[in-house]
């Protein structure tokens, strides 16, 4: 025979019984591989069905409140209700399958007038379990016993919240702490108490004459010394310097009205911008065309201390009512503001308004005729000479 022949057919014999013997391994792999998952299934489910058995056994499945039978953590269940006969809170209360007791934030009990925070009838309080009078309510503050109650501040000698100045039981606000607004001076914290009168400061119209701080020239004259919301003097009307300022109405029914300011003015009581905030209100004869501010926890801090800046998250003009952006510069003796906003400035339909900033404790004001131009009106330099 050939030799290469016969090599060739020596290779291949060889290699069909390799084949075959793969074949066979494979099968046998794989039938090893079946029986040990069909095994491991078969104990998978033989332990669950197991552990089922010791749970029950052992009375450790969850409660099942609503079937007459007391199990873990059940004090009582339907009709088996021996410890509160009649009284075994349903499937579904809050409290289920418990009896009621003071002190489960629910009024579900014959003798309890309030529970916790569920108080019932009671306007001063409810008496916690424990108390000799549990889940009754709680008897009125008295003021002058010497015992802070509910709506309280202090009584008597019992006085922390302001030690040795808590009105008396007599007074027109008894066993209060002293506060601004309470028609009496009282030092250090107070210098003045604004009264009836308005508080030229606060936006407000305080004492209904339907002008608003600046515009009730009574009360708060230009650059006079007035009492402000925190009884505290305040020269809140002085008039800025003349700056521009003008308010744009939108040419259509989609964006708002654009507001622009510049001013300066000199406060005369100390500043802190961080902390005091800026605002801004125009007031005209039928009244507030527009009223913003800014809280002083939002500048930025910039250039040593000298220069805030607040920026609107919003800048689409569409989208925003507030101010959108302002910076504060503190200067040698003056501060100056540049402002932009964007709202709806249709209440500005009389040319004479007022311009109200308070920056701090103190203010600037203007009151005079703004001038009419395109879609709008500008407050120029001459502008400010006319005001008063």
């Amino acid at each position: 025979m050939n030799p290469l022949l016969q090599e060739y057919g020596s290779s291949r014999r060889a290699h069909s019984r390799q084949s075959k013997l793969d074949l066979s391994v494979s099968r046998s792999l794989f039938g090893t591989l079946a029986w040990a998952w069909l095994f491991a299934a078969g104990l998978l489910v033989g332990s669950q069905a197991s552990l089922a058995w010791a749970a029950q056994s052992r009375g450790s499945l969850p409660p099942e409140c609503g079937n007459n039978v007391i199990e873990a953590f059940e004090a009582c269940d339907g009709t088996s209700d021996a410890l509160c006969p009649g009284e075994c809170l349903p499937l579904g209360d809050p409290n289920e399958c418990q009896c009621p007791v003071c002190g489960d934030a629910v009024i579900n009990q014959a003798g309890e007038d309030c529970d916790g925070p569920d108080l019932g009838v009671c306007t001063a309080g409810c008496n916690p379990p424990g108390d000799p009078q549990e889940c009754q309510c709680a008897a009125a503050a008295v003021c002058g016993d010497n015992s802070v109650q509910a709506g309280e501040d202090c009584d008597g000698t019992d006085d922390a919240a302001c030690p040795g100045a808590c009105f008396a039981p007599a007074s027109l606000f008894p066993c209060s702490c002293p506060f601004c607004g309470d028609g009496i001076v009282t030092p250090p914290g107070e210098i003045c108490e604004p009264g009836a009168a308005e508080v030229c400061n606060n936006f407000v119209d305080d004492d209904g004459d339907a002008l608003i701080d600046c515009d009730d020239t009574a009360d708060c004259p230009q650059g006079g010394t007035t009492c402000g919301a925190d009884c505290l003097d305040v020269v809140a009307c002085q008039p800025p310097t003349s700056d521009p300022a003008y308010i744009r109405f939108s040419n259509n029914n989609v964006s708002l009205d654009a507001f622009r300011m510049h001013a300066q003015f000199i406060p005369q009581t100390l500043v802190d911008l961080p902390i005091d905030g800026f605002a801004i209100q125009i007031t005209n004869a039928a009244g507030i065309v527009y009223s913003a501010e800014v809280l002083g926890s939002d500048f930025m801090t910039k250039g040593r201390g000298r220069r805030f800046r607040f920026r609107g998250r919003v800048t689409d003009r569409r989208n925003t009512s507030a101010i959108y952006y302002l910076v504060v510069k503190k200067k040698a003796v003056n501060y100056a503001f540049r402002l932009k906003a964007y709202a709806d400035f249709s209440a500005a339909d009389d040319p004479r308004m007022t311009t109200h900033v308070v920056i701090g404790n103190d203010g600037a004001s203007i009151t005079t005729d703004w001038t009419p131009v395109r879609n709008g009106w500008r407050l120029r330099a001459s502008d400010f000479n006319q005001g008063g």
